[in-house]
Order: C-alpha cells, then sequence, then structure tokens
C-alpha cells in the first residue's frame, strides 16, 4: 500500500518559511495519536535499495539542536535518528539489483547531467513538527528542493528497469530526527514540541547531492555513501 504525504495538503506557498512551517505544525497538532513507524512501514528483510539524499552530517549547529530536541523528548517511546546521519530524502531510484542491472555508472552520470546547471543554496531547518510516525524539522523554501527532485526524476524516468518516479506533488520536504517506536497518544508530545519550537532555525548550505544505499535494521535505517554530485 503507497503511503499517502504527509501534511496532505500543500502549504500555500513553496517558498514562505511562515506559511511552510504553520502548514507543518496544523497537521501534526491535529492528529490524535503516532503510529509505531517500524509496524505500519514494513521492511523486506535483507532489502536494499539506492537514494538520493540531502545529507547535514557536517553542520554542527544542525546537529546540536537535533540532539536537544532528541534529549527533551527522551521519556518518549522515540528512536532517536543518529545526529551525524541526519538527512533529507529526495527520491528513490530502486532496489539495488535493478540499479545495478540498468548501471550505476549510468545512472549517476545522468543525475550529474540532470544537475550541471543547479546553483548551491542554503535551506532554514526548524522548527520542530512531525507526523503519525516521526518527530521531525519543518525546511524551507521548498521550491529548490523540488526542483532537484524534478531534475533527478527527468534523468532516470528514461533508464530501462527503474519503477516509476514518484510525483514531486506527493513530497514534502522535512529532516527527521526520530521514530515512533510505539503506538502513543499525541498530546503529550506536542506539549514538549510547543516549547522547543522555541529554538531558532538552522541555516544550512546545500552544496551537492548524494546516492546513497540504504537498508534497515530491527529499529534503525542505516545507509552508506555511493557517489555525490556537487552542485554549482
Amino acid at each position: 500500500m503507497k503511503s499517502k504525504p504527509f501534511p496532505p495538503g500543500r502549504p500555500d506557498s513553496l517558498d514562505d518559511a511562515g506559511e511552510i512551517r504553520r502548514n507543518d505544525w496544523a497537521a501534526f497538532s491535529s492528529l490524535s495519536r503516532m503510529e509505531n513507524h517500524w509496524e505500519v512501514k514494513p521492511w523486506p528483510p535483507g532489502a536494499s535499495s539506492f537514494y538520493w539524499y540531502l545529507t547535514f552530517g557536517h553542520d554542527d549547529s544542525l546537529a546540536s539542536t537535533a540532539r536537544a530536541c532528541q534529549d527533551a523528548l527522551g521519556s518518549f517511546p522515540l528512536r532517536p535518528v543518529a545526529v551525524e546521519t541526519l538527512h533529507m530524502t529526495l527520491l528513490k531510484v530502486g532496489g539495488v539489483d535493478a540499479v545495478e542491472g540498468a548501471g550505476l555508472e549510468r545512472v549517476v552520470e545522468k543525475a550529474g547531467i540532470a544537475l550541471q546547471s543547479v546553483s548551491r543554496f542554503e535551506l532554514a531547518v526548524g522548527p520542530l513538527a512531525g507526523s503519525a510516525g516521526a518527530i521531525r524539522f519543518s525546511v524551507s523554501p521548498w521550491s529548490p528542493v523540488l526542483d532537484l527532485v524534478e531534475r533527478l526524476g527527468a534523468a532516470q524516468e528514461s533508464e530501462p528497469g527503474l519503477g516509476p518516479v514518484k510525483s514531486v506533488e506527493n513530497m514534502r520536504p522535512h529532516v527527521g530526527i526520530a521514530y515512533s517506536a510505539a503506538r502513543q497518544p499525541v498530546a503529550p508530545i506536542l506539549d514538549r514540541i510547543t516549547d522547543l519550537r522555541e529554538l531558532a532555525p538552522v541555516t544550512t548550505s546545500v552544496k551537492d547531492v548524494k546516492l546513497v544505499r540504504l537498508w534497515r535494521t530491527e529499529s534503525a535505517y542505516e545507509w552508506e555513501e555511493k557517489a555525490t554530485i556537487f552542485l554549482m
């Protein structure tokens, strides 16, 4: 079953930070409970796939803010994301067998051509919000991120053997910091996050896009970098 985007609706503006943050918080605060991410998002044993990521492990300020939020939420059944692996998922390329069959080097080459005229940009990461299965930071603006996804998607659509590309209309840019490890009421978490939302968003630079191989253990996602495309 395909997962539905969250928030269900897009913000009225893809670039106005206030509107993006309002839309994220309104959707999260309308929930009555969080679900166990590890149960509602099944992952076949031993499976791994390639994804395009933006990674933020290099940003000490973002890592510090994320760690402070994780510590403040430590009394809830949440599985924190290691701060050195903070990232934003852009696009799934495909399962390892499919991608390697199509030619991993060719996939990377086509993506590089698609992004060769894209300039570096900045993102504001924060404040904290969430979804039914995770705690995550809002991100603004969306337009440069969605542009990356559209370009990457167009580059791989012509590659035989890879699955259909998810519509950019369904993407909701965010940076996750913890996954819900139980079915639990959301109200106490909302109360705690309300205070954490006073932390200033962190401005971070996006200088490259990474292809990673992703797999899942019993209670965590793990990944390794396979290729890097640098922006102008």
